[in-house]
C-alpha cells in the first residue's frame, strides 16, 4: 500500500519555503483548505505519512473565516456540515482535529501560531478563490517546512505543463492514464496517536451548523440549503442513477444531473472516489463515458486553466480572436440593458432567464445546460463583455454552492469563448458562440421548469 501510495503522490507533492523541517516540532500540522475531509485525500495520507517518518502526532486544522467574499449562511452552513464528518474520521484514526470558526470575539492568527510548532505544515492546493493567498502567507512567515498537495483532481496537475487549447487538447493525457490513477486511496495508519489534550490556542467549535452560523454573525440574505459534509455527499452519490445520463443530462426536467459538484467544490468527496463509484454503477458504458467526461476531463481542464494561466479571471485570459471579435461588437445595440438589482431579484424582461436566475436564489444551482445560457444572455444585457464577466461572477459565487471554483471560472470564460471556436458573426457576439432565450424551447422541453421557477405575478 505504500508503493501505491507513493506512486499516487507522484508530482503532486510541492515545497513552498526553502526552511527544513524543524526537529523541536510538536506536530505535523494539516491544514485542510479546498480538500475538507479525511478519509480519500492524498494531503490527508500524505500528512500521515510525514508524520510517521519524522515519529510526530498529526494534528488537523480546519477554520472558516467569516469575511470571505460572499460570506453567507448558505456557505457557512454547508462547510459546518462537515465538522461533526471530520471529527468523527480523525478520532477513529488517532488524529487531533481543530475546527476554528471565525467569529467576533475569537483569537486572531491561530493557524499561524500552530504552525509555529509545528515540524512541517501540509495542506492542499487550489487554484482559485481566496487559497493562492491564504497558502502564499503562510509559506512567508512559516519557520518550518511547508508542503502543498495537488489534491484536487484525478490526474496530477503537471500532467500539461501549459494551459491547453480545450477539452480535446487534454483529453488524450488524461484519458491514457485513468485507468492507473483511479485508485482507492490507500488509508495510512497513526504511527504516533495525539495528544489526550491538545493547546489550540483556540476553543474548537463542535456544534451544529446553525449555532455556527449564529455565532459566526454572517450574512443570512442568502439562506441555508440543505446537505453539507462528507456523510450527505456519499448518501448523495450512492443515490445517483447514472442509467440514463448520457441522453437525460441536458434536459431540464428530467433531473438527472448527479448534484455533487457542491461536494466536490468544499472537498467533502473526492473526484477519484466519485468517478470509481461511478465505474461501479450498473449503467451502459455511454453513461459512465458522459459522466466521466464531465467530472474529469471537463473538470481537470478548468483546473489546468486556472492553474497555468495567472489572470483566469480576467478578459485578459481570453483566446486572441475573442477578445477582438467583442471589442468590436462593443457599439452595437443590445436587446435589453436590466440592472443589476433587477438581474439579481430576478425581474429581466425574459421569464426564462428568470426563472434560471430564481433557481440559483432559491436552490444554488442552475441546471448545467441552462447556466450556460444564462451567461450569454447576460453578454447581449450588458454593456460590453467586461461588465458581462463581472455579472455573471458575482451572481454565481453569491448564490451557488460550488462557485468560487476553478469550473465557475472556465465557465464563465467559454460563455465569451474560452476553449471554444469562432462560429458565423452576429450582433453583439461578433464570432463567439451565441445562445438564444427564443431558440432554448424549441431544443428542450422547458415548460415544467419555468412554471416552477418563474417567479409568481
Amino acid at each position: 500500500m505504500d508503493a501505491l501510495l507513493s506512486f499516487l503522490l507522484q508530482e503532486r507533492v510541492t515545497a513552498l519555503n526553502d526552511a527544513p523541517a524543524r526537529e523541536a516540532g510538536e506536530f505535523v500540522l494539516l491544514w485542510l483548505q479546498g480538500q475538507r475531509r479525511i478519509r480519500n485525500n492524498l494531503a490527508f495520507a500524505h500528512a500521515q505519512r510525514r508524520a510517521n517518518e519524522l515519529s510526530r502526532p498529526l494534528v488537523v486544522y480546519e477554520g472558516l473565516r467569516s469575511d470571505y467574499p460572499h460570506a453567507s449562511e448558505r456557505l457557512h452552513n454547508f462547510v459546518l456540515g462537515g465538522v461533526a464528518d471530520n471529527a468523527r474520521d480523525c478520532a477513529a484514526q488517532g488524529v487531533a482535529y481543530g475546527f476554528f470558526l471565525m467569529t467576533p470575539g475569537a483569537p486572531r492568527g491561530v493557524l499561524h501560531q500552530l504552525a509555529a510548532r509545528a515540524s512541517v505544515v501540509v495542506t492542499d492546493y487550489l487554484p482559485t478563490f481566496i487559497h493562492p493567498a491564504q497558502t502564499r502567507a503562510l509559506a512567508r512567515r512559516a519557520k518550518c517546512r511547508v508542503e502543498v498537495v495537488d489534491a484536487a483532481g484525478v490526474a496530477p496537475l503537471s500532467i500539461s505543463t501549459k494551459a491547453e487549447i480545450g477539452a480535446r487538447t487534454l483529453r488524450p493525457k488524461v484519458m491514457r492514464r485513468l485507468a492507473e490513477l483511479l485508485q482507492p486511496i490507500p488509508e495510512v495508519a497513526a504511527g504516533v496517536r495525539a495528544p489526550r489534550k491538545l493547546d489550540w490556542g483556540f476553543e474548537p467549535f463542535r456544534g451544529s451548523p446553525q449555532e455556527g452560523v449564529a455565532a459566526a454573525g454572517v450574512s443570512r440574505a442568502v439562506p441555508a440549503l440543505p446537505g453539507g459534509g462528507r456523510a450527505a455527499g456519499l448518501r448523495k452519490l450512492e443515490g445517483f442513477e447514472l442509467r440514463g445520463y448520457d441522453e437525460a443530462r441536458n434536459e431540464p426536467g428530467r433531473e438527472a444531473q448527479s448534484g455533487l459538484s457542491p461536494y466536490l467544490h468544499f472537498g467533502h468527496l473526492g473526484a477519484a472516489e466519485i468517478a470509481l463509484a461511478a465505474q461501479a454503477k450498473d449503467a451502459p458504458e455511454a453513461d459512465r463515458a458522459a459522466f466521466i467526461e464531465q467530472l474529469v476531463v471537463r473538470r481537470e481542464l478548468a483546473l489546468n486553466f486556472c492553474t497555468r494561466v495567472r489572470q483566469h479571471d480576467s478578459l485578459e485570459a481570453l483566446p486572441p480572436w475573442a477578445r477582438v471579435t467583442l471589442e468590436r461588437h462593443e457599439k452595437d445595440q443590445r436587446p435589453a440593458l436590466p440592472s443589476d438589482a433587477e438581474l439579481e431579484s430576478a425581474r429581466s424582461p425574459d421569464r426564462l432567464w428568470n426563472a434560471m436566475q430564481n433557481q440559483l436564489r432559491s436552490e444554488g444551482r442552475i441546471h448545467g445546460w441552462l447556466r450556460m445560457l444564462w451567461g450569454k444572455t447576460l453578454i447581449l444585457w450588458s454593456k460590453d463583455a467586461a461588465q458581462a464577466l463581472r455579472r455573471m461572477a458575482f451572481l454565481n459565487d453569491k448564490y451557488a454552492l460550488d462557485g468560487r471554483d476553478a469550473v465557475s471560472a472556465t465557465s464563465f470564460l467559454w460563455c465569451l469563448g474560452l476553449h471554444d471556436r469562432p462560429f458565423p458573426e452576429r450582433p453583439v457576439f461578433g464570432v463567439v458562440r451565441s445562445m438564444s432565450l427564443t431558440a432554448a424551447p424549441k431544443k428542450r422541453d422547458l415548460d415544467g421548469y419555468v412554471d416552477r421557477w418563474a417567479p409568481k405575478g
